[in-house]
């Protein structure tokens, strides 16, 4: 199983990364940008408080096939699990992992499990909101909810994280919110992903606080 992600400080120097004072705990950070990206193959996301935003912090995790390595990722694989009922279960190294050692061939056939569904809104030129993905079983699923599953896993991170390291709280109200897209995209695909990031972030226009 792969280890709970944190936040790593990426600095140009270390001179840089002492001044800037950024890892100490308790301080009110203020408005924060944090970044989404949604790769074919590996995804991640990173953050930056809005006063020192030349410090940003990138996620970062241990890869569970070499725990003793020491080495850390800033991205993990782009492979989201959903139970049988379309429930979200997990993303990155932890999907891997349960669906293809721990569930039985049987099981295997209920769940969804999918890898590099990104691609699916680049080589389908006509998408709409019911343009689905398959998973590796072949069950499908829409793609905008796959994307907006996706989307809410690296929210709750970046908001775990951020109360874990930095002792401080994200706010819809002062937190921007950023998903890469590629610029070869056309304006079909950007829509779901724009469709997909609403989704998540209804919640936020409810509530001061994002959940």
């Amino acid at each position: 199983m792969a280890t709970s992600s944190f936040i790593e400080p990426i600095f140009e120097n270390d001179e840089d990364a002492f001044q800037s004072g950024f890892a100490v705990p308790g301080e009110d950070r203020g408005p924060a940008v944090v970044a989404i990206d949604i790769g074919t193959t590996f995804s991640g996301y990173a953050l930056s408080f809005k006063e020192d935003k030349f410090s940003i912090f990138a996620m970062s995790t241990t890869d569970p096939d070499r725990p003793q390595s020491g080495t850390r990722e800033t991205k993990v694989p782009t492979t989201l699990l959903l139970k049988p009922d379309g429930s979200f279960h997990s993303f990155g190294h932890k999907a891997f992992e349960h669906y293809n050692r721990e569930l039985d061939d049987s099981e295997q056939k209920t769940w969804y499990y999918f890898e590099r569904f990104k691609m699916k809104l680049h080589v389908q030129k006509k998408l709409t909101k019911k343009t689905t993905v398959a998973a590796a079983n072949g069950r499908e699923m829409p793609v905008r909810t796959v994307f907006s599953h996706a989307l809410r896993f690296f929210k709750r991170a970046s908001i775990a994280d951020c109360r874990k390291i930095f002792r401080a709280e994200l706010r819809s109200s002062d937190t921007t919110w950023v998903i890469t897209v590629p610029a070869i995209w056309d304006g079909g695909a950007k829509q779901i992903m724009r469709e997909a990031a609403y989704e998540v972030c209804y919640a936020m226009k409810t509530d001061s606080r994002i959940e």
